[in-house]
């Protein structure tokens, strides 16, 4: 009886690990068709193939892609939905968010899919990113918001920002606000910022203010410093990493060449129309 109960007992484990081996059999399996289907669904991202990623993502073969998986993609592990906005594919990135993509996930360098749309001019993907959830105060690794991202002058995306929560002021690690970025090289969107009532005097942390970055420009931008005196700028304000304590008024004639500049921060003896002209609303100086 014993020897019959051991055999049994034998026969019993061997059962055991025959299960447990092809159980990790079947898994080691699996997970080589995920390798597959992750390449598949990234030429599909690549080729714009919408049909073929909904056959990835929502289609019955098992096993499906998750809509959040990240991809290694020009040397880092990017979302898809960043990599379908990287492209211009509204078509793509709609499909992830139906799936249930995630669209406030953020690329390695903190690039969120709105920060990358805001970035390539897209409208219609920031409309569909805004609709969905995407949030306008997320921030990258310099700590700047979508809002600071407008490289070019789009007054609908910079609406549809403004709209989201109604805030212009939001800064980086640096203090700066989106109409100080832009007052250093991007006249019409500073305009436009302006135009959805961004604070003109607002300092960063050395205290420069968006009136100091556009004095220090060359060559210097007469109109845009009459619009910015016009919303409110403070030529008495001062910048702490520039000249230490001294005005702007003061910092005008160092930084420009430009005699309008001048007059029109500096000189307390303008004559009374150009004063009067300081005092106008955008609207009326445009």
């Amino acid at each position: 009886m014993d020897i019959a109960s051991e055999g049994a007992d034998q026969f019993l484990d061997a059962v055991c690990v025959v299960k447990i081996m092809t159980a990790a059999s079947a898994a080691l399996r699996k997970r080589e068709p995920r390798w597959k289907r992750h390449s598949k669904f990234l030429a599909a991202l690549n080729e714009g193939n919408v049909p073929m990623a909904w056959t990835l993502l929502c289609g019955c073969e098992e096993p499906l892609v998750d809509p959040d998986v990240r991809i290694m993609t020009g040397g880092e592990y990017k979302p898809a939905i960043c990599i379908a906005v990287e492209k211009d594919l509204l078509d793509m990135a709609e499909l992830l968010i139906m799936c249930g993509c995630s669209v406030n996930q953020s690329s390695p360098t903190g690039l969120s899919p709105l920060h990358i749309a805001v970035m390539r001019n897209n409208a219609d993907m920031v409309r569909l990113l805004l609709k969905s959830g995407a949030s306008v105060s997320c921030r990258d690794s310099n700590g700047r918001t979508p809002l600071h991202q407008l490289a070019v002058c789009n007054y609908e995306i910079a609406r549809l920002l403004v709209q989201k929560d109604g805030k212009t002021e939001y800064r980086d690690r640096n203090g700066a606000t989106p109409l100080a970025l832009a007052c250093k090289g991007h006249r019409a969107l500073a305009l436009c910022l302006l135009s959805l009532g961004a604070n003109a005097s607002a300092g960063d942390n050395e205290g420069n203010t968006p009136l100091h970055h556009t004095c220090a420009k060359v060559p210097n931008d007469e109109e845009l410093v009459k619009h910015l005196l016009a919303a409110g700028a403070q030529a008495s304000g001062s910048s702490l990493a520039a000249r230490g304590s001294q005005r702007v008024s003061q910092l005008v004639p160092v930084w420009t060449k430009n005699s309008a500049v001048v007059t029109c921060v500096g000189n307390p003896r303008q004559p009374e129309a150009a004063r009067r002209s300081q005092n106008r609303t955008l609207g009326q100086l445009a």
